[in-house]
């Protein structure tokens, strides 16, 4: 009974918000995930809430996307898969977030329970497309902005002319669908349907909510918000100029209407009209050049060989032509004529039968042997970041590329947290690269086909997560001194405490060790700080240029915050397990606690 009232609610939710429910055996899947349209970047969920109607029975489910694939050369993704247990009579939501590759395949999914093939399910987000030199803006609304109206309402503020009030919408798409810059999708669910995953908003450019929902975000949503907005992603309220949110931010001072709000690395616009078809001209293009900030880190076509020029992994990654040559060109003399002129002295050709296939493998296992001898087995790694710390709650925010160069294939793969948002750094090749797969049941499981043997592989990196990395202020001999808890060495620290003055180390300084601060007389020269300072090293298309000139022109900081540079990279994970060659670093901005500077025998 209680299985039947729980499959009944969820048909009738279904049938309220305009999806069906599948019924595959003794399960019901319903899908939870927009269509997104084109992208060009970051993760499209796909999410779906599985029933299990059994009242006995439990039931391992596996999810594979696509269900059915249409080849596998090229850059793409041929497998999304995901496994979860369902006890009996309970509802599990199954998210599967697609990484911006093109998913060769049917629109739908496989299901298997307890291993058994029990069919396919279609879902909506399936039907987006990636092109990775898309050039339009993804824009996601709530159901309280009418996506329609504000679609006509940007085309008809950016191409007035030509356009009266008898030409039909549909007109104006054939018109200039060409052309346009913007892909507006309006929420199929309801805000408590939304994901709680900052991940699964990666994908949009901007997020548009009414002032009337925000009273209907749960705090899970709200987090996501929070941190899809931190990590670069661009939020728009209509409706109030009023700061609406508990976030750390900063007003951008040169942006009145709307009210820009910088929040780590992205921002939240306030607009004081809840109706956005009403803006004009300059109002529509104030609102797609938000979007075009958030997409333009990822406009970027760098080939393998820019990326080689920009982040060098290994100081030569160029084959060692001349040895494989003469090592060839050697065996080509001695198995050839030298060969023959003894076997035909000692009348011995027939020998030529098994000679040729053991020196064949003679001269492989010497060209294989140099190979391994000339660059060894273990992978080499570079990363390198920077972060946002919020020591008070814990939280960080973290921008990286990640550079990985193994002689051999691994065999294990990369594995990542659940929270890290990843793209290829190199344009995708969709005629000669590898197809690729990803598995979600553990962590974020990159398998087949993103690393191959001896060619680099280059990631940008986003992530969002809680992290316990901090400084200590403390006194030891009646000196202030810092205790170095952010996992790596410091190679250069500056510190500005409450009342505004700088401090700073005398030497670098190792993880977990102690030094006495040094006060400055004078600030260190350097420009004065700007609200956008951390949203422009996003918008930078080359990143690793962008976390340089850190080292040259720091930020000025605000009170109670510090600047640190690492001589590491503890708030990226290269992904691979066993013996690594890491060459890293890294950036951290950190915000202290109002009370750093009063408890100074540490914090637990």
């Amino acid at each position: 009974m209680k299985s039947f009232l729980i499959t009944t609610l969820l048909v009738l939710s279904c049938v309220c918000m305009g999806r069906a429910a599948t019924r595959l055996g003794n399960l019901t899947l319903m899908p939870l995930s927009n269509t997104v349209g084109q992208r060009s970047h970051g993760y499209v969920e796909h999410r779906l809430r599985i029933t299990n109607d059994s009242a006995r029975k439990p039931y391992s489910v596996r999810v594979v996307i696509p269900a059915n694939t249409y080849g596998s050369n090229g850059d793409s993704l041929n497998r999304l898969e995901r496994t979860v247990m369902i006890a009996p009579g309970m509802s599990v939501n199954v998210d599967l977030p697609a990484p911006a590759l093109q998913v060769r395949g049917a629109h739908a999914a496989r299901i298997y329970a307890n291993g058994a093939d029990i069919g396919t399910i279609n879902i909506p987000s399936l039907n987006n497309s990636y092109y990775g030199n898309n050039n339009k803006v993804t824009i996601l609304t709530s159901r309280a902005i009418n996506g329609q109206s504000l679609d006509d309402a940007i085309e008809k503020a950016l191409f007035p002319e030509g356009t009266t009030k008898t030409t039909s919408s549909r007109t104006r798409r054939s018109r200039s669908g060409h052309n346009r810059e913007w892909n507006i999708t309006r929420s199929e669910l309801e805000l408590p349907e939304w994901s709680e995953s900052w991940l699964a908003y990666s994908c949009y450019d901007v997020v548009i909510l009414h002032a009337n929902d925000l009273g209907n975000l749960s705090s899970p949503l709200r987090n996501a918000l929070h941190e899809y907005t931190r990590a670069g992603g661009s939020l728009i309220i209509a409706g109030t100029q009023q700061w609406p949110f508990d976030w750390e931010h900063t007003p951008d001072n040169q942006s009145t209407s709307p009210a820009v709000h910088i929040v780590g690395f992205g921002q939240v616009a306030l607009y004081e009209t809840g109706d956005l078809t009403t803006l004009k001209h300059k109002g529509m293009n104030a609102l797609l050049s938000i979007a075009k900030e958030t997409r333009h880190p990822w406009e970027h076509r760098t080939n393998m060989g820019q990326a080689n020029k920009r982040f060098p992994i290994i100081d030569n990654m160029s084959l060692p032509t001349r040895a494989l040559f003469l090592i060839m060109l050697i065996f080509a003399i001695l198995f050839g004529p030298v060969l023959l002129f003894v076997l035909a002295k000692y009348n011995r050709r027939i020998w030529l039968l098994w000679l040729a296939p053991t020196i064949s493998l003679v001269a492989c296992i010497i060209i294989t042997a140099y190979s391994l001898l000339s660059e060894g087995i273990t992978p080499s790694v570079r990363m390198e970041g920077i972060t946002l710390l919020n020591e008070q709650n814990r939280t960080a925010v973290t921008l990286g590329i990640l550079g990985l160069y193994c002689p051999l294939t691994p065999a294990g793969g990369l594995h990542y947290n659940t929270q890290t948002e990843l793209s290829l750094y190199v344009a995708a090749d969709y005629r000669s690269g590898s197809a690729k797969s990803v598995n979600w049941t553990r962590d974020q499981h990159f398998g087949r086909g993103w690393v191959s043997a001896r060619v680099p592989t280059y990631l940008q990196v986003r992530k969002c997560e809680v992290r316990r990395e901090r400084l200590d202020i403390v006194t030891h001999d009646g000196k202030l001194s810092v205790l170095n808890g952010l996992g790596s060495e410091i190679e250069t620290l500056w510190i500005r405490n409450t009342e505004g003055t700088w401090l700073t180390l005398e030497s670098p300084l190792q993880s977990g060790a102690q030094q006495a601060l040094i006060p400055l007389a004078t600030p260190p020269k350097h420009k004065s700080f700007q609200p956008r300072t951390f949203r422009n090293i996003y918008k930078g298309q080359n990143w690793p240029e962008e976390f340089k000139k850190l080292e040259t022109v720091p930020i000025v900081l605000q009170p109670n915050t510090y600047y640190a540079q690492l001589k590491g990279a503890p708030f990226l994970e290269h992904g691979l397990k066993g013996n690594v060659h890491e060459r890293s670093r890294s950036y951290v901005i950190g915000t202290l606690p109002p009370d750093a500077w009063q408890n100074m025998g540490g914090r637990d």
